[in-house]
């Protein structure tokens, strides 16, 4: 159901800004070689892995356009102008040298007089990413395979409070938290291995999210700070990742956005599940569900109905659990309700004033 494309796997600023950067030539070198975070899979893979770039300077005219400030849990666009580029492989050097990396799809012309080819390229910044100054590295391969460039530039990752709560669980509940099964890991690994996958065709929305529920009230907030006190006295710690919004059993839950499903099953610990792949490396996600409605390959359009509410799964309560992931990272899902983070039109306008 998932057709053969250019798959990768790979583990709401203030101020944008916007200029022209030179970037680094290099000579040709061996293509990344190694599986995991940041390889490149096709069989003719061209692009170079960052640190193999070198430091001999051709001035060439890109505009750059990004947030110069993030908080914790945020998304975080990069749209770049450039002509004749092939790949782009990118990095988010957070300051304790933690690296978020991605990879860039091309979303548009810039038209006629315009200059090149709009670029993007999505970040999550983590709920516990380190404050202060990171390093964006941006490698983009050109079409004529002779050449590559490199962007640097410094994005400051700023703090953001979230809350403590406690979450008290019976017998049931803590034995399906606590106890180990082989099941759960099972799943687990197959859900990271699809977090962790960037198709660059699966571009599929653009603009806003909307919210999955026309009526709720929330339980629990992104990035909370969870303490699960067990039924037999211990404690384990957690982060919420998602938004979790209660509902009434069976209340219909509508996709935020276009997108393709790249999971619809039952799974022990977040019962009936959802995941809907909207962009390259771009996934939404739906637990504890009462019943589902779609299957591994539809393609939903924004507002349709992929399930409805339940209590499924490691659950106190009917409500949805909704999480959003970029290149495996959880950002807050409002900030794709409240900000179009592909607003092309725009894009394309700011950017062809650059010279």
């Amino acid at each position: 159901m998932r057709r053969k494309s250019m798959r990768f796997s790979i583990p709401a600023g203030v101020l944008v800004a916007l200029f022209v950067v030179s970037m680094a030539g290099a000579q040709d070198g061996a293509a990344a070689d190694r599986d995991g975070v940041g390889a490149i899979l096709e069989e003719d893979a061209t692009a170079k892995v960052l640190d193999e770039l070198d430091g001999r300077a051709r001035a060439v005219g890109v505009a750059v356009e990004f947030p110069a400030e993030v908080e914790r849990g945020a998304l975080v666009p990069v749209t770049i102008r450039v002509t004749r580029a092939r790949t782009m492989q990118a990095v988010l050097e957070l300051s304790d040298g933690r690296s978020i990396e991605s990879h860039g799809w091309r979303v548009a012309g810039t038209g006629s007089g315009g200059g090149g080819e709009l670029w993007q390229i999505l970040f999550g910044v983590p709920t516990t990413g380190a404050l202060g100054d990171a390093e964006l590295r941006v490698a983009i391969r050109l079409r004529n395979g002779e050449d590559a460039r490199l962007i640097r530039r410094s994005v400051t990752v700023t703090p953001r409070a979230f809350r403590a709560e406690t979450i008290p669980l019976n017998g049931t509940m803590t034995s399906l938290r606590a106890e180990p099964d082989p099941r759960k890991v099972s799943q687990s690994q197959l859900l990271w291995e699809l977090l962790n996958t960037t198709d660059l065709s699966a571009q599929f929305h653009r603009g806003r999210f909307r919210l999955p529920l026309s009526s709720y009230r929330y339980t629990s907030l992104f990035g909370d700070r969870r303490t699960f006190s067990y039924s037999d006295g211990n404690t384990a710690g957690s982060i919420h990742n998602g938004l979790d919004m209660a509902a009434t059993t069976g209340t219909p839950i509508g996709a935020p956005g276009r997108g393709r499903v790249q999971m619809a099953t039952n799974r022990i610990v977040t019962g009936g599940t959802v995941v809907i792949e909207h962009l390259p490396a771009v996934y939404s996600m739906y637990y504890h569900l009462d019943s589902i409605s779609v299957e591994v390959g539809d393609v939903v359009e924004s507002g349709d109905i992929i399930g409805t509410v339940g209590s499924t799964g490691l659950s106190t309560g009917p409500h949805l659990h909704w999480e959003v992931r970029v290149s495996g990272v959880a950002v807050d899902p409002m900030h794709l309700v409240e900000t179009p983070r592909l607003d092309i039109d725009g894009l394309r306008a700011s950017l062809s004033t650059v010279p």
